[in-house]
């Protein structure tokens, strides 16, 4: 992070591209490490709760964000000398929590095979990572969810805005402002992420989570093809209901069995992300072709996916 503040002081383009890319391996060696970790700290039938519990963190800092810059800045009129101050701060966060977890006392814990697959010494015969077929299914489902929760959270600004809705103010604060819906977004995913913590393990398992989840989101999907425009954008934003438990149960089931490969599986899990590029501009050629509104028809065959994933998919067998 610290690279941005040279790159902002000599207003440098290619030194701000390499600090994004530097960053982009930062956040890639960050989720390759803690989401296994989170998965195997604990009993496996509960890891979606654990990671619920990491990602409202994530959802209220992706909320906040914009709140804690504009302290530094005006958001409607950015210098780019402005943003160096923030990345001062945000580095030594950084390097503060380097430090703590350099010097916890972290263990180095390995993923259990299933009783299933201890039985039948299944894991113990595999010598290489092509033979987890369910990994490389929950890989998809990695790619997809990613590309999905994507167009919940980074279109519904746009689409809001293209529907000139009249003012519709609450305490001084219009509820239909554009901006807003970014927030919508975001709570919508948080309430997802309660509902995760509440009811996994004990009311269901995750794989069920990720079942309805998935049917929940093909329904939603549904609504925002056929509603009225104005009331489509509303539905956008509740996708992040049906998203949120998503990666907290894709990340378990997959690496579910894989034992001393579960280091390696998770690189490849951590490959899906890509989807967060590509189904993107896959979704703007179709707004640029049909319509802004029936372009979100990409999402069905993404949560047809994951919905076979979670009935099927995910089996060790497979």
């Amino acid at each position: 992070m610290i690279l941005f503040v040279p790159s902002a002081k000599t207003t440098n383009f290619p030194l701000f591209l390499l600090a994004l890319f530097v960053g982009g391996i930062g956040q890639t060696l960050l989720q390759t490490s803690i989401n296994p970790y989170i998965t195997i700290l604990g009993p496996e039938e509960s890891a979606a709760r654990r990671i619920c519990m990491m990602g409202i963190s994530n959802k209220l800092a992706y909320a906040l964000g914009p709140i804690v810059l504009s302290i530094f800045m005006s958001l409607q009129n950015i210098n780019v000398y402005d943003v160096i101050e923030p990345f001062y701060i945000i580095s030594a966060i950084f390097l503060a929590g380097a430090g703590i977890s350099f010097f916890a006392p972290l263990p180095e814990i390995q993923a259990q095979s299933s009783q299933k697959n201890k039985e039948n010494e299944i894991d113990t015969n595999r010598t290489s990572i092509f033979q987890f077929p369910h990994l490389f299914m929950g890989m998809g489902a990695i790619f997809l969810y990613i590309g999905v929760e994507t167009l919940s959270l980074g279109t519904v600004l746009d689409f809001a805005t293209r529907l000139d809705f009249a003012p519709f103010n609450v305490f001084g604060i219009n509820l239909l402002a554009p901006e807003i819906f970014v927030s919508y977004a975001t709570f919508s995913m948080i309430i997802g992420y309660l509902a995760g913590i509440v009811l996994i393990p004990r009311f269901i398992s995750q794989q069920t989570a990720l079942k309805y989840s998935s049917v929940f989101g093909l329904i939603i999907t549904s609504m925002v093809l056929v509603l009225p425009v104005k009331w489509s954008v509303f539905m956008v934003a509740a996708l992040g209901m049906a998203n949120a438990v998503m990666w907290p149960a894709i990340w378990p089931l997959s690496l579910a069995g894989l034992g001393k490969f579960t280091k390696t599986g998770s690189s490849i899990l951590v490959l899906g992300i890509v989807g967060g590029a590509i189904i993107p501009l896959i979704f703007g050629w179709m707004v640029d072709s049909i319509s802004y509104q029936l372009a979100y028809w990409i999402c069905l065959p993404g949560y047809l996916y994951i919905l076979f994933f979670a009935i099927k998919g995910h089996k060790q067998n497979t």
